[in-house]
């Protein structure tokens, strides 16, 4: 949902948001839409989450929603203040940058699998 070039309001180092591709991000992460949803992956958390934009306003909601498996994407670099800022202790993370991609596709399968036999048994 971001560009180099345009007119927005929103955007990041070199980049400004597509309000389309905004818009179209926020309704995909509107809890009426992904109430069915066992896995919501978010790529990526970032510089604009930091400052309470982006997808800062759904993923509070995401967090708290019972069942699901949440999947944030997060620069090495922003992994503690996403972590703080979102409350994230005890969250699972893969460094996918540093290992085998399959490897951790595998990894996240098997946490999935594992948090939701979880949230069943609970």
């Amino acid at each position: 949902f971001l560009r180099q070039t345009g007119d927005a309001t929103m955007g990041v180092e070199r980049f400004t948001v597509d309000e389309a591709g905004f818009k179209a991000g926020l309704k995909a992460l509107d809890s009426a839409v992904y109430h069915h949803s066992d896995v919501i992956i978010i790529d990526e958390v970032g510089p604009l989450e930091m400052k309470s934009q982006g997808w800062h306003s759904r993923i509070g909601d995401l967090l708290n929603k019972p069942g699901t498996t949440i999947i944030l994407a997060v620069r090495r670099s922003l992994t503690r203040e996403v972590s703080e800022k979102y409350n994230l202790a005890g969250a699972v993370l893969l460094d996918v940058a540093a290992g085998d991609v399959v490897k951790c596709a595998g990894e996240i399968a098997a946490l999935t699998i594992k948090h939701q036999d979880n949230e069943r048994h609970s």
